[in-house]
């Protein structure tokens, strides 16, 4: 069975706000998801519809999908269709950003909210609820994984982007001796950023880039026969970086929700790979809770809901993800 989350069961039903779960259901719902399905981003899209469909909640909502490419414009510009012509009951959104920008008018109409947000919040807004933890917890077990295995100096790689850098920036400041560097654009060779970490004698390589340039890091970085261990950020599980690594991955591992292995099973089983499978279980268990499915096994273990000043979110805890091959395992203790 995959992780049960009856906790945030009885959090939803004491506000009543989720009125799926509040009253039986008359009809069959209609439920918004907003995502870029295509173009750079759209395998998360993709994933996270993999996801849905994965809930198998049947005959309890049809889920319309409309792709915004990520753009808070076009982000805008859809759910206003979903509220007004396709009279939707619920929203999931699959970005900090665009569910920015959707907030208030979600507000306004009063439609459940529910996005894949870390660092934002929506305090005071009722009907919004955070499908993430905040990225302190993420990034204090990264740290404590780091030296649990010994490292204390790290050579850190990233693209501008604010996960990135709260991601680097929190992992500069628990390892002073470690260095980052930063890339404005993407970069066709990392041999130089190589050969400088090779050189200062660092314990690991960490890197958090934009999709697809951490698997030409890992593949570049082999190619050189650099040694150093490498570990990533979550990014990592993009299609994209799989590919372009072209079985460089081996071995390298980051942390993410735990979650179930029967998911990962499932997941890797009907699809035929791993990639993204965390975006995937995000989104499952988003499909499970805004249509009030209590019955069906969720894919993250230990979801509880916590409302820290009016800002309610799900809370969860942290394990270890590695590469064998190409595929997404859980690190084995």
């Amino acid at each position: 069975m995959f992780g049960r989350m009856p906790s945030v069961k009885r959090a939803l039903l004491s506000s009543c706000i989720f009125v799926f779960l509040c009253s039986p259901v008359a009809a069959q719902q209609k439920v918004g998801v907003l995502a870029s399905y295509t173009g750079d981003w759209g395998a998360y899209g993709q994933a996270y519809r993999r996801g849905i469909e994965l809930a198998d909640v049947g005959s309890k909502a049809t889920f319309i999908y409309e792709d915004d490419g990520f753009l808070p414009a076009r982000s805008v510009s859809a759910f206003r269709k979903l509220v007004e012509v396709d009279k939707i009951s619920g929203v999931l959104v699959g970005d900090t950003v665009t569910a920015q920008a959707i907030a208030p008018i979600a507000l306004k109409h009063k439609i459940p909210l529910l996005a894949w947000a870390s660092g934002v919040k929506f305090a005071d807004n009722p009907y919004a609820l955070r499908l993430w933890t905040s990225n302190a917890k993420d990034f204090s077990f990264m740290a404590g994984e780091i030296k649990r295995r010994g490292y204390k100096k790290l050579a850190l790689f990233t693209s501008t982007h604010t996960y990135t850098t709260e991601w680097a920036r929190a992992l500069t400041d628990e390892f002073p001796d470690s260095i980052w560097e930063d890339f404005s654009t993407n970069p066709d060779s990392f041999q130089a950023s190589i050969l400088k970490a090779k050189a200062g004698g660092f314990d690991a390589i960490g890197v958090c880039l934009a999709a697809g340039l951490n698997g030409r890091f890992a593949r570049q970085l082999r190619s050189l026969r650099v040694d150093i261990p490498l570990i990533g950020c979550n990014f990592i599980e993009a299609s994209a970086d799989i590919e372009s690594a072209a079985g460089a991955f081996e071995g390298v591992w980051f942390t993410a929700p735990r979650l179930s292995p029967e998911f990962i099973r499932s997941y890797t089983d009907r699809h035929g790979r791993s990639d993204h499978v965390v975006s995937a279980a995000v989104f499952h268990d988003a499909a499970l809770l805004v249509t009030g499915t209590t019955d069906k096994p969720f894919a993250i273990v230990g979801l509880h809901e916590v409302n820290e000043e009016g800002d309610r979110h799900l809370d969860f805890d942290y394990q270890v993800l590695r590469f064998k091959g190409s595929q997404i395992e859980v690190e084995p203790h």
